[in-house]
């Protein structure tokens, strides 16, 4: 099940998604209409995501700044940043995810099937 969690509104964030090709492929969305705090826009999301697979789901948000990083530590999930955006990935590295990349293109060199975080193998910067 892939979520997203964004500080856009909902119009803006979809029509973001909807021209970069990647929008069918979302079927949970939480945005920052309703929440005041990127941390309530992540909550709002992972409760979306638990309510579908159960309240043990395993779940790990991906996020390209340092405010992504502190609300999925917030919520008490693990988080993978991506340099993408305008922060550096020292910048990203020094708020502790638990992996940090300088692209997406890195994501594949994950073991596939592996479980990462929660105790579990570490997903420590690569």
């Amino acid at each position: 099940l892939l979520a997203m969690a964004t500080g856009n509104l909902e119009s803006i964030g979809r029509l973001k998604l909807r021209r970069s090709g990647i929008l069918r492929y979302f079927q949970i969305g939480a945005f920052s209409d309703s929440c005041e705090a990127r941390e309530d826009v992540f909550r709002h999301a992972l409760c979306a995501v638990r309510a579908r697979l159960g309240s043990a789901a395993a779940v790990c948000a991906v996020g390209d700044t340092p405010a992504d990083i502190r609300a999925a530590r917030a919520c008490g999930i693990d988080v993978i940043a991506v340099a993408t955006g305008v922060h550096p990935r020292e910048q990203l590295a020094a708020e502790s995810p638990n992996l940090c990349v300088s692209s997406f293109l890195h994501l594949p060199d994950l073991e596939p099937g592996a479980a990462y975080g929660n105790g579990r193998q570490s997903l420590r910067t690569a």
